[in-house]
């Protein structure tokens, strides 16, 4: 049997179609692949188990028929490619982890000095709804607040506070000025470094 690059499968049909692909203008065969992705991404996204498990068995016959029956010049420009595919993608990894460090490195190092300060004043206007504490700034012309409870309209329920939290917000507790003034760097720190929390 003569070896040639026809996979078993293929029909008259099937070889008039790709050699209609193969002679598509860049822009055309563009579209058709972003098309064909779509579509293939839809019927993955809608299989069963079962048929994702006989879709994979039947692409991985294929391919196996389809090596079989490969030269070995096209067996070396299968390999060269999977090289080449393979250097790109681990470039590409390298590029993105090295992307990722330095913008995590630039992230933590703006001096907070150079940032203007801000403030909203004093956020001693409560609610009179759901007692929120407020800025002035947030209050609308009717003087009620919008950003709590919607003037009312949403009934909020009490949330419990750890009795130490609540010293420290009331200035009850020895270390309460210290919370107070720092208490922003530690809610981002936590966020940042959720691990660390006790």
């Amino acid at each position: 049997m003569a070896r040639n690059n026809r996979p078993l499968s293929m029909t008259p049909a099937a070889i008039r179609q790709r050699l209609s692909r193969a002679n598509a203008t860049g822009e055309r065969a563009a579209q058709r692949n972003t098309a064909e992705r779509q579509r293939h991404r839809t019927r993955n996204n809608t299989e069963t188990l079962e048929q994702r498990v006989l879709r994979l068995e039947l692409n991985r016959t294929r391919r196996l028929a389809r090596i079989s029956l490969e030269t070995p010049e096209q067996r070396q420009q299968r390999q060269d490619l999977n090289r080449i595919q393979t250097q790109n993608r681990r470039a590409a990894q390298k590029l993105n982890i090295a992307n990722a460090a330095r913008v995590r490195r630039n992230a933590r190092t703006i001096p907070e000095e150079s940032v203007d300060e801000f403030s909203c004043g004093p956020m001693e206007f409560r609610c009179q709804y759901c007692q929120s504490k407020n800025f002035k700034g947030e209050m609308a012309a009717d003087k009620k607040f919008t950003n709590c409870c919607e003037k009312g309209k949403i009934e909020l329920r009490i949330l419990r506070t750890h009795k130490l939290i609540t010293k420290l917000m009331k200035e009850e507790h020895p270390q309460s000025k210290n919370f107070m003034e720092n208490i922003s760097s530690k809610t981002v720190h936590w966020h940042l470094h959720p691990w660390e929390r006790k």
